[in-house]
């Protein structure tokens, strides 16, 4: 079986303790050569392109196994694009060379500035902010660009604008994705989730802000617009959301354990193991399941239901249709 993405969660570990993480559950331990290895051999053919995003955990806490499989993919000749999602703390400039020696795409934690960040902390309670700041000018010094991901929750949901400004201030920022609060992990229990007023009014502001930094020449992408801005130009009609819908990517954990794809890869979505192998039986349903609110939208072709593994689908809505309505302005 051969897939188009797959997500090695090289380390259940990490250096920061925010409130709503998702892998916060689990022994604390680095996924070893051998389970990334045998991932990629049994899922993957010399000769076929792969992608391959690293996550954790903090994945640079496991930076010898990134190194590795870099190695490995030029001794087997394997076309891997290699990708990883960090919080951004351990970007030193010798970090920053290595990945842009072994063309690694970054992704950014960041959730804002000052308050906005507040729930991204190291233990000890001290604010990530700064060192996540210095990472990012490491990363424009070696003469990368990188995107950013935000967690949305009702602690920044006022000052998604200012994402924007930073981004286009420090020059090298792409994009900007954002990942709206789920209560699952450390966060299962926390009232993090922004109301849908103050959604409205915070997405309202990051739209206008995008549109006055694009109207200075200063754009910085939302990505969620990109990709519909895609869809729109083209008029290629979507059937699905992500890879995981048509069993093209695969999550792993340190233990070999596989699920359908990083936002779904707890004990109920378990598919199978690296060793006893996958058991496509037990995939599920509701993948392909649209809510009551999306199957009757008229914009379900730009966005198709958005991410399968979100149960409230209303964050999501809000978002792709104040988008939607901003790019039909534009084409205007």
């Amino acid at each position: 079986m051969s897939i188009k993405l797959l997500v090695l969660r090289v380390t259940q570990r990490c250096n920061l303790n925010c409130d709503y993480c998702y892998a916060s559950e689990g022994p604390k331990v680095h996924m070893t050569q051998g389970v990334a290895i045998s991932a990629i051999e049994r899922f993957s053919r010399p000769g076929e392109v792969l992608k391959i995003q690293f996550t954790g955990g903090e994945p640079l806490l496991n930076m010898p196994l990134i190194e590795a499989i870099y190695i490995y993919g030029i001794e087997t000749k394997r076309q891997l694009l290699l990708s990883v999602q960090t919080n951004g703390t351990l970007l030193s400039k010798e970090i920053c060379q290595k990945l842009k020696q072994m063309r690694v795409s970054i992704g950014v934690s960041l959730d804002g500035i000052g308050k906005a960040n507040r729930l991204r902390t190291y233990p000890d309670g001290k604010s990530s902010f700064e060192d996540v700041l210095e990472g990012l000018q490491n990363l424009r010094t070696v003469g990368i660009k990188c995107n950013l991901t935000t967690v949305v929750t009702c602690d920044n949901v006022h000052s998604l604008d200012q994402i924007l400004q930073l981004s286009a201030y420090l020059g090298h920022i792409h994009g900007v994705s954002l990942d709206f609060f789920r209560p699952l992990g450390r966060g299962k229990h926390k009232n993090l989730t922004a109301n849908q007023l103050d959604l409205e009014a915070g997405i309202d502001k990051l739209i206008n802000q995008y549109d006055e930094l694009r109207r200075l020449h200063k754009r910085v992408a939302i990505k969620a617009m990109e990709k519909m801005e895609r869809v729109i130009s083209s008029d290629i009609k979507r059937a699905v959301y992500c890879y995981a819908q048509t069993d093209q990517s695969l999550c792993i954990d340190p233990e070999g354990n596989l699920y359908p794809c990083s936002s779904l890869s707890d004990s109920a979505h378990l598919i199978g193991n690296i060793n006893s192998g996958l058991s496509m039986h037990q995939r599920d349903a509701h993948l392909m399941q649209l809510s009551e609110i999306c199957s009757p939208c008229k914009i379900l072709q730009y966005c198709m239901g958005g991410c399968p593994a979100s149960d409230d689908k209303t964050a999501n809505c809000i978002l792709n249709r104040k988008l939607h309505q901003y790019l039909t302005n534009q084409r205007r």
